[in-house]
């Protein structure tokens, strides 16, 4: 079934008045609730297959998306209200890509050993609770140095996470899996503007210290909530099996061997390139973007909220209205063009002047940034699992996130010295390395390409 079109001759009615409005207003409305009514039943169609737990998942997933949203769009000016430097920031962003490293080799182990569904709620827990408590009562560089090491816990719970997301389903449903769950993600830019409210009336930091305390209590609740219909997998329950009695470090042997997985295999190789080139945009992007806008284009701190809700609304339309019919074959090449794209954007956001017109322009750039995104994530992760063997899954992702988290590890004290020396620098590097990963992808040979997909 199509979703229903937004243009059905409205145009007819735009310019007139009196009852001619109100009919447009009327149609406008029904259209919306219309594709509102589409959406839902889809996603309700899509639920409905899935099992339990992803389920669970799926449905848990909003609180933690909006509570996220809400909390962090201001973050990097929170901090620098704070007293903290560019390069402070920059240090919080290393800091706590290798806090993530650490847990992220350990991820793997003790999610066959706890198995996933006790793994994902203690390191939930450290890694979003804990840290959102920290953030709420934050003081000077100090406090956010304890946040950023308690929220690199995350590294394990993300394996933990991924596993109970995609084991116990086929291949071929992982991708609307990872679409829809990239939908409700797309939360946390639309709900970025409430935030721009709240620090248009109160001012950064008292707004983001009640942000971060209401995050606690919503996150924390999600937790326990979600944790209690989660089910463990069944290679779970297989690998805490066998875990069992034996010592964690002996884990660390198969280390060498997964390692091995991804350097002989030439998709899981690029794959994994990419996977380390988006965790520095990731890590750098959602720091010094807010940072950008006032700084480069001259934006007030209360308008900044306006551009992840530009993002975030050019990746629903493109992961809702685009990504069905595209289909997963020809995956590689799709992700080479979307990182193509993402660069292209960066390009446009660095070459915004001051000004209206620089507004505009950085808009326009996150609006390409956010497209590709969608097409970009749900290409990337679902290529990623399908190329991986279950009974491996959980060690090479383990290994694969600890390594590529510390060699993205530096990318937050470099973008800092970058943006210190001009935010014009910082966002040109950056593109020019995401284009780095659209060569990478666009040049895997065809048999490889064919057989990863």
């Amino acid at each position: 079934m199509k979703p229903p079109t937004l243009l059905n001759k409205t145009c007819m009615t735009t310019n007139s008045t009196g009852p001619g409005t109100s009919r447009f207003a009327r149609s406008g409305s029904a259209r919306l609730s219309h594709i509102a009514e589409y959406f839902k039943r889809k996603l309700l169609e899509t639920i409905s297959m899935l099992p339990r737990s992803k389920r669970a998942i799926i449905l848990a997933e909003p609180l933690w998306t909006i509570t996220f949203g809400l909390s962090t769009a201001y973050a990097s000016l929170y901090q620098e209200k704070l007293g903290l430097s560019a390069v402070q920031i920059g240090l919080l962003s290393s800091v706590g890509l290798v806090s993530y490293a650490f847990w992220s080799l350990l991820g793997g182990p003790l999610a066959d050993r706890l198995g996933r569904k006790r793994a994902l709620f203690i390191f939930d827990f450290t890694a979003w609770s804990l840290a959102m408590l920290i953030w709420a009562v934050s003081r000077n560089f100090w406090f956010f140095l304890a946040a950023a090491i308690a929220n690199g816990t995350v590294g394990a719970a993300e394996v933990s996470f991924s596993c109970l997301l995609v084991e116990d389903i086929r291949p071929e449903e992982r991708l609307t899996v990872f679409s829809w769950l990239q939908v409700i993600d797309l939360m946390n830019g639309l709900v970025a503007p409430v935030a721009g409210v709240l620090v248009g009336l109160y001012g950064v930091v008292v707004a983001s210290r009640s942000l971060y305390s209401f995050a606690f209590v919503v996150m924390t609740t999600m937790f326990v909530l979600r944790n209690r219909y989660l089910q463990e997998t069944t290679v779970g329950l297989r690998r805490m099996s066998e875990a069992r009695g034996t010592s964690i470090f002996r884990s660390f042997r198969s280390i060498p061997g997964a390692i091995a997985v991804v350097i002989r295999d030439p998709v899981l190789r690029r794959l994994f390139y990419v996977s380390i080139v988006n965790r520095i945009r990731y890590g750098v992007l959602g720091v010094y973007l807010p940072l950008f806008l006032t700084k480069q284009v001259g934006l007030v701190p209360a308008r900044v909220a306006i551009y992840p809700t530009i993002m975030s609304l050019a990746m629903f339309i493109i992961t809702v209205l685009v990504l069905p019919r595209l289909g997963y074959s020809g995956a590689m090449s799709k992700l080479a063009k979307g990182l193509l794209i993402v660069a292209a954007g960066l390009l446009v956001i660095a070459l915004a002047p001051g000004g209206v017109f620089g507004a505009v322009q950085a808009g326009i750039g996150v609006a390409l940034v956010g497209a590709a995104t969608g097409i970009v994530n749900p290409y990337h992760g679902t290529s990623w699992h399908n190329s991986l063997a279950d009974e491996s899954r959980a060690q090479v992702m383990s290994v694969t996130a600890f390594v590529r988290t510390l060699l993205a590890a530096p990318s937050g004290v470099v973008a800092g010295l970058l943006f210190a020396r001009s935010p014009v620098y910082f966002m040109l590097a950056l593109s020019a390395l995401i284009f780095t990963g659209a060569v990478t992808m666009a040049t895997l040979p065809r048999p490889a390409a064919v057989a990863g997909e």
